[in-house]
């Protein structure tokens, strides 16, 4: 049938009438980049925690000594200790950017809707992942992992000895002081963040942890090895892991040597105290173990007095001073794919631990609180593209742990005392994991770890 000219006129008039407004996008802006004024490379995590807390509360665990949350920390050139130690230079020869795929480890929830950006101003119920306690309820958080494959996480924690204690247990939003069930000691390791649970693709769990740094350096802070071995649990301090034990190690050249492992990737990121450096992981896992050693002396081991009291402790090594000789894999060796500035201490913050994941890097760091303020820290993250090493997201504030009266609500601190210390970040899927350690100063003296889930894009 033929159509009439104006009906045709008529019809077109009301469709595009139908058509939506646009108002096209925002022009794109480069972040802005606050720069350091003046800051040094002292780095940060210390807290203003009182010393003498025991990892005995109330017979609530069987863990002897106990800890400060006062970290001992790490120091800008310990013992002579830089990023360029023994000759070591920043530009190590060798391989190629060969990948290779590595385990199943688990990349994680995605595609999550309603995740809560960092900008929030106050915490809510569906930001909160998790608040069971750890392995004991005095000694804080260093840093935490988590397993989506069969709901478990893990805590690290430091005693009075220098002891970590990796201990693991399911998540849960909850205020009760029950500890995590199960555990692993570790002697004469490291400061106990920056540690990374692996899941192979036959179901094996693998630890790493930095190890092998001084006992004079800050609670052994300044760790030159990175080992690998596999997750068991021990009773008591004769069950520990020792130092000396692992023998799948990666030496880097560097002191500190923080590791971040992307295993979906195939990555993994060194931290020292000026660079991160990134790695191809298969890469390191084709090196030959060969003796390594260090270019710096460190000390470790021996009988060792308990902060804060006269107590002592049997580390199950002999006290060692000097220069070890250990077996490892030399990542000197390769060449990084990247390495770009992350100096511990600039744009007024502290560095206090960092992941990777999905071509980024997030770098959690701490700013000052005026003295005498009620709230005790100030936690922001930076964002890293990890293909290019530049700074797409400076100096991010996590506005909502500084909602006293949400925090005070849900029991995690005090009206007079907001102490939530970051310590510990995870990116999986869409989603990022920040630990808080979190308590008050009166009634409220639990060390609870409270772990936020929030959007990765910030």
């Amino acid at each position: 049938m033929r159509q009439h000219p104006s009906a045709i006129i008529l019809l077109l008039a009301v469709l595009f009438s139908c058509q939506p407004e646009t108002g096209g996008l925002p022009p794109a802006t480069e972040p802005t980049v606050e720069e350091p004024g003046g800051q040094t490379d002292q780095p940060g995590g210390q807290t203003d925690e009182p010393g003498g807390q025991t990892d005995q509360p109330g017979g609530q665990t069987d863990e002897p000594g106990g800890q400060t949350d006062q970290p001992g920390g790490q120091t800008d050139e310990p013992g002579g200790q830089t990023d360029e130690p023994g000759g070591q230079t920043d530009e190590p020869g060798g391989q190629t950017d060969e990948p290779g795929g590595q385990t199943d480890q688990p990349g994680g929830q995605t595609g999550e809707p309603g995740l809560h950006k960092c900008s929030e101003t106050m915490i809510t119920d569906d930001m909160i992942f998790s608040s069971c306690c750890s392995r004991t309820t005095t000694s804080v958080q260093q840093g935490f992992d988590y397993d989506p494959v069969d709901n478990t996480l893990y805590f690290s924690q430091l005693n009075r000895w220098y002891r970590n204690i990796i201990s693991w247990t399911t998540p849960a939003v909850t205020l009760s002081t029950d500890v995590a069930p199960k555990y692993m000691g570790l002697s004469c390791f490291s400061h106990g963040n920056n540690f990374i649970i692996e899941r192979t693709a036959s179901g094996e769990k693998y630890v790493w942890a930095p190890n092998f740094g001084s006992r004079g350096d800050g609670s052994y802070g300044n760790p030159w090895i990175v080992s690998r071995f596999p997750l068991k649990e021990t009773s008591g301090v004769k069950g520990d892991i020792l130092n000396t034990d692992p023998d799948d190690n990666y030496y880097f050249g560097v002191s500190p040597c923080w590791p971040a492992i992307d295993f979906e990737n195939d990555l993994i990121a060194i931290c020292a105290i000026k660079k991160t450096y990134v790695y191809r992981l298969s890469q390191l896992l084709a090196l030959p173990r060969t003796k390594v050693t260090l270019p710096k002396a460190i000390t470790y081991g021996g009988i060792i007095t308990s902060t804060g009291s006269t107590s002592t402790y049997d580390s199950g090594i002999p006290e060692f001073t000097g220069k070890p000789e250990i077996l490892a894999r030399d990542a000197t060796t390769i060449p990084p794919l990247l390495e770009f500035d992350t100096s511990y201490s600039q744009r007024g913050l502290r560095w206090q631990t960092f992941c990777i994941g999905g071509g980024k890097a997030y770098f959690l760091r701490m700013g000052d609180v005026p003295e005498g303020s009620v709230i005790k820290h100030d936690s922001y993250i930076e964002v890293y593209d990890l293909s290019t090493g530049a700074l797409l997201r400076p100096k991010v504030q996590q506005k909502y742990m500084q909602d006293i009266d949400g925090l005070v609500a849900r029991g995690y601190v005090e009206s007079n005392y907001c102490y939530a210390e970051p310590e510990g970040i995870k990116v999986m899927g869409d989603a990022l994991y920040v630990l808080y350690t979190c308590r008050g100063n009166t009634d409220i003296t639990v060390r609870r770890p409270v772990i936020i889930k929030i959007s990765k894009d910030i």
